[in-house]
């Protein structure tokens, strides 16, 4: 689901995604989005994974990517993602 997720976002920001590496994921990243010359890692959770995240030690290195399943579909949150890149 994740390369769907970062698949999806990239198209929406008229890039590109790559997953990530081995390294990267021992940091908590679970891709990188690929706009122009950017390369954004990313982190993608689930909305029930973010509600908890208070109780819970990971520390999160790349921009966050929030989803929620709803019935038939899933709905994905990147704004923190966009604001990054308006900076």
């Amino acid at each position: 689901m994740r390369d769907e997720i970062m698949k999806k976002v990239a198209e929406e920001l008229g890039g590109n995604y790559r997953p990530a590496t081995i390294e990267e994921e021992a940091k908590g990243i679970d891709g990188v989005i690929i706009i122009d010359d950017k390369k954004i890692p990313v982190s993608i959770k689930s909305k029930t994974y973010v509600n908890q995240e208070k109780h819970l030690s990971e520390e999160l290195k790349g921009h966050l990517i929030i989803y929620e399943k709803r019935k038939n579909k899933i709905v994905v949150d990147y704004s923190e993602l966009l604001n990054s890149i308006k900076k």
